[in-house]
């Protein structure tokens, strides 16, 4: 038998039947997951422009809003912070003097500001010598 005889035949014509009905699926499947690839590179590239757009908006946004919240710092650091620290001292030392307060200090997480210039307290007085023992009589 020649080629053409072969492709004739029933036989080979129910063989490629049931190959191509098999195929079919598959080849939907895949022209299926080539379209939600080239969908998600789509998308994906929209997405990134959008991102892209938002970021040299908020740049240009920042750059306005910069000088005006260095100013509002340097302002809270020369004013404000001071004033807060002088409170929080001045909590400290209520407590010192009211043990009852303590508890409040300690439930708040309120510590003494070890920058703010403190004043030196006077050096302990030396310990007075202990009395000499009386002799025996």
């Amino acid at each position: 038998m020649n080629d053409s005889e072969n492709l004739d035949s029933p036989a080979s014509f129910s063989a490629e039947a049931k190959t191509s009905s098999a195929i079919e699926p598959y080849e939907a499947l895949r022209k299926l997951f080539v379209a939600t690839l080239f969908a998600l590179i789509i998308l994906s590239g929209g997405l990134n422009i959008f991102f892209l757009r938002q970021m040299i908006f908020v740049r240009k946004d920042l750059d306005v809003v910069r000088p005006q919240v260095s100013q509002l710092l340097a302002n809270y650091q020369a004013t404000e912070d001071p004033q807060i620290k002088t409170f929080i001292n001045s909590l400290i030392g209520y407590g010192r003097t009211h043990p009852d307060f303590l508890p409040i200090l300690v439930k708040y997480k309120v510590v003494p500001d070890t920058t703010a210039p403190r004043m030196t307290a006077p050096a302990p007085a030396a310990p007075a010598q202990a009395p000499a023992k009386p002799a025996k009589k």
